[in-house]
């Protein structure tokens, strides 16, 4: 008889001895004790629910183990084991240079890549974000290192230590991840801590926002900002009293973290300033017999307020303008191949401004990328200049074919690109920055998103502004990053 087949009836169970039943029982964690007749009911109910039989510890180790080599294989590639490499590591000082361009979107796309969407957006806005972002912040996460694998290799490792936040005298858990060297791609990632096979434990996460942050600075593309860059300490913290404490939370990319604890908490005093002698002596008898009588009485503990935190908020952010008939109005009409087809020399401003709407997140939105091919555009303006002139000059060693393919968008274009990816990244700071800059010397401000705006008499010039931009005292005008 099959112990495992879940056929098996309570007639079956009740032929068996009581040790073949405690086995069975012991293997799947379920109580041995009792008698016959509650081990036959109990080792049923096990069977027909289909209990799995708990592994060992040996099992469980060389489950471990095989989960980590797996961990080390890209694709066709297997790499070596980042704890089994003793030399050639580089410091930030010398490796910074070399860390692949990893940005929010590529830590986010690996954070996300081991759970369900849905769970996956509550542990980065809940949790993720917040706690992993913290021991960034807080120098709990060490310096990085960085290892190229192989002058040929397409991947690198990155290594750091981050202290325990449960057990400051702990051992400290060791974290790496494995990076594409010319995009910056997570590929997989380990830690030390209990939970470091699942890939996505805070303490990855640090050292992806770590790089991160150096690749926003821009200090892995140069050495002029290093100075900038402070490398974690080794720092011991004091013992102090909860009042003298200031707690807040941090949250990636806010340039000011959040107090816990509000404003009139803080401020809260259990003896408030008396208003007459008359109160001040009342107050002062209270607390001298309250002192003899509880010398330790946590009224006493809570009697200073804290010193005001700043709250600066950012501004909103920008509108995104929407016209009552733009879902009606086919912008492929006004790609270059169907105006030329359609012999179209000339548009109104409505249709400028329908365009506008619907080629809205430009780079991200495919009517953008369309709308660009064939025309000239103010990125390329200068380069068509110069070709042309050259063309005039010396038409026979003058090649307009690369140029012509890049406006006509035959050619592809990398997207990570460390400059392209770097303007992605760093545009929305920057709008952000502009804004709460721009408000505080100008009145009526407001800013509005745009797409690509077409040349009414001209239609195969455009341009692509990042920002339009108005004031009551400066009028229009528009903003490029």
């Amino acid at each position: 008889m099959d112990p495992g087949d879940q056929r098996c009836s309570l007639e079956d169970f009740s032929h068996w001895k009581i040790e073949a039943l405690r086995s069975f029982l012991s293997q799947r964690g379920l109580s041995i004790g009792g008698n016959k007749q509650e081990l036959v009911a109990l080792a049923f109910a096990a069977n027909t629910l289909n209990m799995p039989i708990i592994p060992t510890a040996v099992e469980i180790e060389k489950s471990k183990l095989e989960c980590y080599k797996n961990l080390l294989k890209v694709g066709d590639v297997i790499l070596p084991d980042p704890f089994l490499i003793f030399d050639k590591w580089e410091d930030e000082t010398q490796g910074m240079s070399h860390w692949p361009p990893v940005f929010i979107t590529d830590v986010t796309t690996f954070l996300m890549k081991y759970e369900s969407e849905e769970k996956a957006q509550l542990h980065l806005n809940q949790y993720k974000i917040g706690k992993a972002y913290e021991y960034y912040t807080s120098e709990w996460l060490k310096e990085v290192f960085y290892h190229p694998i192989s002058t040929s290799s397409s991947y690198c490792f990155l290594r750091a230590r981050c202290t325990p936040s449960q057990s400051l005298n702990a051992a400290t858990h060791s974290a790496w991840v494995c990076l594409q060297k010319a995009t910056g791609h997570v590929l997989s990632a380990y830690c030390s801590c209990t939970s470091g096979l699942g890939q996505t434990c805070n303490h990855v996460a640090g050292l992806l926002f770590r790089i991160e942050s150096a690749n926003k600075l821009g200090l892995t593309s140069c050495t002029s900002g290093t100075c900038i860059w402070v490398k974690p300490s080794e720092k011991k913290l004091q013992p102090a009293q909860i009042k003298s404490m200031n707690f807040k939370k941090s949250r990636h990319g806010k340039s000011v973290a959040r107090p816990l604890v509000g404003k009139s908490k803080a401020d809260y005093d259990v003896m408030p300033e008396a208003n007459n002698d008359t109160e001040a002596c009342i107050q002062k008898t209270l607390l001298a017999s309250l002192k003899d009588a509880i010398p330790n009485a946590c009224v006493f503990k809570g009697m200073h307020t804290t010193d005001d935190q700043d709250t600066t908020q950012l501004p909103v952010p920008v509108n995104q303008k929407e016209t009552a008939d733009v879902m009606a109005f086919d912008v492929s009409n006004y790609y270059i191949d169907n105006m030329v087809k359609n012999n179209v020399e000339h548009v109104t401003e409505t249709e400028v401004q329908a365009i506008n709407n619907l080629t809205m997140g430009q780079s991200s939105n495919p009517n953008w990328t369309e709308m660009r091919k064939g025309r000239i555009t103010a990125s390329n303006f200068y380069a068509v200049h110069t070709k042309v002139e050259s063309y005039k000059r010396n038409a026979a060693h003058c090649d307009i074919k690369p140029l012509l393919s890049r406006i006509m968008g035959y050619k592809h274009v990398n997207p990570n690109v460390m400059s392209l990816k770097y303007g992605r990244e760093m545009e929305p700071i920057a709008k952000i920055e502009f804004m709460k800059m721009y408000r505080k010397k100008h009145k009526d401000v407001s800013f509005d998103e745009c797409g690509i705006f077409l040349d009414v008499d001209h239609p195969y010039l455009a341009a692509s502004p990042d920002l339009l931009v108005s004031c009551s005292c400066c009028g229009e005008g528009l903003v490029e990053f």
